[in-house]
């Protein structure tokens, strides 16, 4: 039997990633992501999220230079670590994090509620993952 971690992720960008470099180069992209899930309730339905801090690096990280900005819909998936930690009063914490090894961009948020697909020709499309060399 073969042991692995991975986690498929589908959801909202909440706010502008951050792009970082390290001294030698390399990119770096840092987003959170709300990826709801639907419960019902006796009295009513709702929406509840779950927040992931998603990392991304080298060619993942320039594609989502490239196409992510917050209230995108996107794709990710990736290996899932939880991080413990108390807060500024002490308090502990929980961070789930993702270290993306694939990311796809789904939809843009439109002025209204809904989303809009992507008008993206084939060289715009950002569909990189582990195992693939870039640099």
């Amino acid at each position: 039997m073969q042991i692995f971690n991975k986690v498929v992720l589908s959801g909202i960008i909440s706010d502008d990633p951050i792009f970082r470099r390290t001294p030698e180069g390399t990119l770096s992209c840092r987003f959170s992501l709300a990826a709801g899930h639907r419960k019902q309730r006796r009295i009513a339905d709702g929406t509840e999220s779950t927040w992931f801090s998603v990392t991304a690096w080298s060619r993942l990280a320039a594609s989502a230079e490239a196409l992510f900005r917050r209230g995108d819909h996107v794709y990710v998936e990736g290996r899932l670590s939880v991080r413990s930690f108390e807060d500024h009063n002490g308090r502990p914490k929980i961070s789930l994090e993702v270290h993306a090894l694939d990311l796809q961009f789904i939809a843009r948020r439109t002025n209204g509620s809904g989303f809009q697909e992507p008008d993206l020709t084939v060289t715009d499309s950002f569909n990189f993952k582990r195992g693939e060399h870039y640099e």
